[in-house]
């Protein structure tokens, strides 16, 4: 390490960790602790590392134009990409692309991890019959105050999306529904996605009351023969709807979407930070849920606390990294009157991202894919003691705002700062004890799939869609996340591999944990396309395949990715 970290950043760090013991640090105090340590680390070089990019790599001359965000295929022909204004226009691409035999692809807002989702190009060779779609044209909300519905073009993000140019807060689903005075029963963690993509890939927010899937009435569907389909709940027969609302573009493209709205709400709620042990009802001295196990120590278990219905809207933050020691930091919220005061929910600042981006850095260098760490025992004290500074014990924040603001409550970390990627399991929420207990033998048998960041416990509601990860019922769900810090100063073009990373989880699961389902946006186990499990996952899966292959006869929407995955026969 340089000398800088010796002589600069130890003694900073002492200074504030040491603070930080005697009383809770002020958020200035966190800030101006945040550009003190991103001043002295920016003057120390990265450390050499292995990188695998993850697709096409951008030179100097690429427009972000051509690029899709953090999915890393970058650059792609710009002939290649079009960008619709109408349906009829997509209904003519399709159309075009059934009778060229060539591929259609959606592109949303990038948020899917696996570039190959979107499209495979080994080698970087960008394939010749690709053809990819943005609908960041194709946005717009319309509102039936009388039947409390929305139609919405299936471009429209459900709030802005900071790395596409024709995305606004003004835009945006959620900010139009909210000036209506009306609000959808649940969001994700996150809503810069689009409302095709948020719908296709069956993603959820964190909650066992309230479903997004709920709310969809209708949607309008654009096959593979560029034959439109408009399907709702209330069809006569509502097969169609619900084999294809969650069907991550398989059976054809949604273009736009209706839903059923509620009256606008706030939501309030607290954050608190505690260790995992001991258990104690009072959060200042101990865990109040039993992560591990059922009602013990005069706290709930982690099932029941999860099905509690007072905790209406929750996900949890589990840090297993033994030097901090491990912790949890628990948010729950629940739905209060409109109109009520404003306490805004900040998660973490910019300063406070860049700084945690440091400290996550160095646990980096500790677990990088099981490597022989790089660095000694000052480092390795020194890192847990500024993520200590960052997310501290015995610490509780309170908050109330409306509905859009609060449910996702990442909306402020910035992938720029702090790049992650997310593989999702989610169990049946009465084996959420046994999924935690796997997770934590899995941490102790090998320490390197700790990593550097948090896991995340969260859970959501029943959906009636076929593919959906939660059709089988009300899921808690164990999000494991992997930070990517960039390859070189400034760069977040060439990335880690996750799926190394990922890999010994699945694998791990597969043969020690509970039966669990994957979310189609992220990534999933090495063993998806396994016939066997298919039919488990999803019970529908013989007749999915039936209906998928009728409407996309000779295969317009199926990559060789979801070929793979699915065990998608010949074209027709």
């Amino acid at each position: 390490m340089s000398p800088s970290f010796h002589n600069d950043a130890v003694p900073l760090v002492e200074r504030y960790h040491a603070l930080s013991t005697q009383r809770a640090l002020a958020t200035s105090e966190v800030k101006e602790f945040a550009t003190k340590l991103e001043h002295i680390f920016s003057s120390i070089p990265l450390p050499a590392r292995r990188s695998v990019p993850w697709g096409y790599t951008p030179d100097s001359a690429d427009s972000k134009e051509n690029t899709l965000g953090n999915s890393g295929i970058n650059p792609f022909p710009p002939d290649a990409l079009h960008k619709p204004t109408s349906e009829q226009e997509i209904i003519d691409i399709v159309k075009k692309a059934y009778e060229a035999r060539t591929q259609v692809r959606v592109i949303g807002a990038a948020h899917s991890s696996p570039s190959n989702i979107i499209l495979d190009a080994p080698q970087g060779v960008f394939p010749k019959n690709v053809v990819l779609i943005s609908l960041t044209k194709y946005r717009g909300v319309s509102i039936n105050k009388d039947k409390k519905l929305a139609t919405v073009k299936a471009g429209t993000n459900i709030d802005v999306d900071p790395e596409e140019a024709d995305s606004t807060k003004e835009n945006g689903l959620a900010f139009q529904l909210q000036q209506a005075d009306f609000a959808l029963p649940d969001l994700g963690g996150v809503t810069h996605q689009t409302i095709g993509g948020f719908l296709s890939t069956g993603s959820a927010g964190g909650s066992l009351l309230y479903g997004f899937d709920d709310a969809l009435y209708s949607f309008t569907l654009i096959d593979g023969t560029g034959t439109k389909h408009v399907l709702s709940r209330d069809d006569r027969d509502p097969t169609l709807f619900y084999a294809t609302g969650v069907s991550v573009g398989l059976c054809g493209i949604i273009t736009e979407a209706t839903f059923s709205l509620t009256p606008t709400f706030n939501v309030a709620g607290t954050q608190q930070s505690s260790p995992v042990q001991p258990l104690n009802a009072d959060w200042n001295k101990g865990c109040p849920v039993n992560l591990f196990g059922p009602a013990a120590g005069g706290v709930p278990g982690i099932v029941d606390y999860f099905k509690d219905p007072a905790n209406e809207y929750m996900r949890m933050l589990y840090w297993p990294q033994p030097d901090l020691p491990p912790r949890v930091q628990i948010w729950t919220g629940k739905r209060v009157p409109a109109g009520g005061p404003i306490k805004k929910y900040d998660e973490l600042s910019v300063l406070m991202q860049i700084g945690a981006k440091t400290a996550l850095w160095l646990l980096w260098q500790l677990n990088y894919f099981r490597d022989t760490p790089i660095i000694g025992a000052i480092e390795k004290e020194i890192a847990a003691k500024i993520l200590n500074i960052f997310i501290p014990l015995g610490v509780s924040v309170t908050f109330s705002d409306i509905w859009s603001n609060i449910i996702p409550m990442d909306n402020g970390i910035q992938d720029t700062l702090l790049p992650s990627a997310f593989a999702e399991f989610w169990f049946d929420v009465d084996k959420a004890a046994d999924a935690v207990n796997t997770l934590r033998a899995l941490n102790e048998s090998d320490s390197g799939t700790i990593g550097n960041f948090f896991t995340e416990f969260y859970s959501a509601k029943r959906s009636p869609f076929w593919l959906s990860p939660s059709y089988t019922g009300d899921k808690f769900r164990i999000d494991v996340t992997f930070f990517q810090y960039d390859t070189e100063l400034g760069s977040v073009t060439k990335r880690s591999d996750p799926a190394d990373f990922f890999r010994p989880y699945f694998e791990y699961f597969d043969k020690h944990g509970p039966e669990y389902r994957c979310h189609l946006g992220k990534y999933v186990t090495p063993d998806f396309g396994n016939l066997k499990r298919l039919r488990s996952s999803y019970p529908k899966y013989d007749e999915w395949i039936q209906i998928r292959a009728k409407l996309d006869p000779r295969q317009v929407f199926a990559t060789p990715y979801w070929r793979e995955h699915f065990l998608i026969g010949p074209a027709l």
